[in-house]
């Protein structure tokens, strides 16, 4: 993995806490993430925020949460880290 995109996870995990990033499938998954590789789920409930194929995907993502936070079941969280 890219050394900025190790930063990138470690900037988003700091910037939201209770968000987390898997390599594995955290849970027990049924066959709707099959073939997905890279997760990103929430630390507390472990329901899954969002899920990648490929590490370009995964960089996407993360730069999308980011930039635009988090939008999920009536909430919305914004990052809190440092830019």
């Amino acid at each position: 993995m890219k050394k900025s995109l190790e930063k990138l996870i470690k900037r988003m995990e700091d910037g939201f806490p209770g968000l987390i990033y898997y390599t594995d499938n955290p849970i027990n998954l049924d066959n709707k993430y099959f073939g997905q590789k890279y997760f990103i789920v929430f630390q507390n409930t472990h329901k899954i925020y969002q899920s990648f194929r490929t590490l370009s995907e995964l960089e996407d993502g993360i730069k999308d949460i980011m930039s635009e936070g988090i939008h999920q079941d009536s909430m919305s969280w914004k990052y809190q880290g440092e830019e």
